[in-house]
């Protein structure tokens, strides 16, 4: 197997920049259910940040805003104040972003093999002589295999 350089500072996980997808208030609306109305008031109220070029342009919003209103629309239907939802979006965007850190210092390459797809975890010790993979198998059970750095992965 080809070695790979370990960083830990690699981008597996970003071959678009989610900061330039926009959206325009009109659409986020459709996508979320979220009337305009509530998206004004949410952005007046620093809950959400819209975009503009200047007073008279449209509110425009980033996939991240996006992602923010949708979760604050998800915890009010489930009967969450609008306080209470936008704590509980803040904590699980939190959570989101500490997962896709941890992820993008931790996944080095993915290979399918016999069926699987196996996702190279890193070195599995201080000596760099072995590679963690991890798999879900066919019941969706999560399977671990240490793998020599000089085998081939099978």
């Amino acid at each position: 197997m080809e070695r790979m350089r370990m960083s830990g500072n690699h981008k597996f996980f970003s071959p678009i920049d989610i900061h330039k997808l926009i959206f325009r208030i009109g659409e986020v609306s459709k996508i979320c259910n979220v009337s305009p109305r509530q998206l004004r008031y949410w952005d007046q109220k620093g809950f959400i940040k819209s975009s503009r070029h200047d007073e008279s342009s449209s509110r425009v919003y980033d996939f991240i805003n996006l992602v923010r209103i949708g979760l604050i629309k998800s915890y009010l239907d489930q009967g969450y104040t609008l306080k209470a939802a936008v704590e509980h979006t803040d904590n699980k965007q939190e959570t989101m972003r500490n997962i896709h850190r941890f992820l993008d210092h931790t996944v080095y390459g993915v290979k399918n093999t016999n069926g699987h797809t196996m996702i190279n975890l890193g070195y599995f010790d201080k000596e760099k002589t072995s590679y963690l993979y991890g798999y879900l198998d066919d019941n969706n059970d999560t399977v671990y295999k240490v793998v020599p750095v000089d085998k081939k992965l099978d």
